[in-house]
C-alpha cells in the first residue's frame, strides 16, 4: 500500500479497479451513448449490501441494535449495553461509507480530500425520501426505501442540472425537496403496525 504521499488529491487512472476487472469485465461498457457498466456495478454492490444488512437486522445483535436505536431503556432492561450497541452500529455505517467512497474514488479515477463533504445531507436526504414517499407501501422493506429516496434524489438533481438550474441554487433545491418530503412525512396520518424493517 502506497501512501498519498501528504497530497490532497491521488490519481490511479492506471491502476485496476472493481469496474476494469473480471468479473466486472463480462459486462459492456457502453450501450449506445451510455456508459452503463459503473451502474451495474454499483446496483449490484448496494443490493448486496442491502440483503447483507436486512441478515444482520433480523438477528440478535440486530434486534438489539434497532432496539437501542427505538428504546434504549429497553436495552438495559435486558441487561445489555446500548453503548455497544451503539457502536456497532456507529462502526456498521461507518464501513459502508468507507466502502462507498472506495467505489466512487475507483469510479472517479481519483480521490480527494473534498470528495466527503456534503455527504452526510445526501444520506438523511435518502433517508427522509425515501421514508416519507413511500411508507405506505408495506412490502418494501426500510432498506429499500432508502435505496430508493437516494436514486430519487440524485434523479432530482440530475433533473435540475438538465433544465439548466444554476449550480449556486443546487442547495436551495437540496433545502426544498427535504422540506416537502417531511412535510408529506408528517401530514400522513399515523398506520398501525407499520412496515416490515
Amino acid at each position: 500500500m502506497k501512501g498519498t504521499g501528504g497530497l490532497s488529491l491521488v490519481s490511479f487512472f492506471t491502476s485496476p479497479t472493481i469496474f476494469s476487472s473480471a468479473p466486472a469485465t463480462l459486462l459492456p461498457e457502453t450501450i449506445g451513448d451510455y456508459t452503463l457498466r459503473p451502474i451495474f456495478v454499483a446496483l449490484v454492490i448496494a443490493v448486496v449490501c442491502k440483503y447483507a444488512l436486512d441478515w444482520f437486522l433480523s438477528t440478535k445483535s440486530g434486534l438489539l441494535l434497532r432496539a437501542a436505536g427505538n428504546n434504549e431503556q429497553y436495552v438495559t432492561m435486558l441487561a445489555r449495553s446500548p453503548g455497544s450497541s451503539k457502536i456497532l452500529g456507529l462502526a456498521i455505517g461507518n464501513g459502508f461509507a468507507a466502502m462507498a467512497g472506495s467505489i466512487i474514488a475507483q469510479q472517479k479515477g481519483s480521490a480527494d480530500l473534498q470528495m466527503g463533504v456534503g455527504m452526510v445531507v445526501i444520506g438523511l436526504a435518502s433517508v427522509i425520501i425515501g421514508l416519507s414517499l413511500f411508507r405506505r407501501v408495506r412490502f418494501l422493506r426500510a432498506t429499500s426505501k432508502v435505496l430508493l429516496g437516494a436514486i430519487l434524489y440524485k434523479a432530482c438533481l440530475a433533473v435540475a442540472l438538465a433544465l439548466g438550474l444554476p449550480t449556486q441554487y443546487l442547495k436551495l433545491f437540496d433545502g426544498s425537496d427535504l422540506h416537502l418530503c417531511a412535510a408529506v412525512h408528517h401530514d400522513v396520518r399515523p398506520e398501525r403496525g407499520g412496515a416490515p424493517c
